[in-house]
């Protein structure tokens, strides 16, 4: 049995991580993973991603696959003021227990807004900017992006 994970990632870097380091691994599990970034205006898709946005397409998206799993792949960095419970969680000093706080509660509001199977829903909310983990390894940068290595020496400096 296959199942297929539609992935909205906050933007084209995530979107590129899934698509060609994640995808591939587990594929042969036959889990297939479709990131997506979400439009976050009339002309531009990617970054800052609002709870109302990502409610909005959560709804459709599920309705539309009904035997799909719905995940995010969304930086806590930025994380838009109006996600559920950000209030509460922003209390929090420890950065993993935040991020669970903040998981759970956008678990529970979307399963409740949508009314889908519990499982149908995989809230990530990645604790650091994922830009910034690729800025520890300036190869795994370029890889992304082969347009980069003309740009490698300026990386290797920030």
């Amino acid at each position: 049995m296959s199942v297929v994970v539609i992935v909205f990632a906050e933007g084209p870097t995530e979107e590129q991580f899934i698509k060609r380091l994640v995808a591939p691994a587990l594929r042969q599990l036959n889990i297939y993973l479709k990131p997506q970034t979400l439009k976050t205006s009339k002309e531009a898709s990617g970054g800052a991603v609002s709870f109302g946005r990502l409610k909005f397409n959560a709804r459709n998206t599920l309705r539309q696959y009904p035997n799909a799993v719905l995940a995010t792949f969304i930086d806590l960095y930025k994380l838009d003021t109006d996600f559920p419970d950000y209030l509460i969680s922003s209390k929090i000093p420890d950065v993993y227990n935040k991020v669970a706080s903040l998981e759970a509660a956008l678990h529970a509001t979307i399963v409740e807004y949508v009314g889908c199977r519990p499982e149908r829903f995989i809230a990530h909310i990645q604790p650091y900017e994922y830009e910034g983990l690729l800025f520890s390894d300036v190869d795994a940068l370029i890889n992304t992006d082969p347009n980069w290595s003309n740009s490698r020496t300026k990386l290797m400096k920030i």
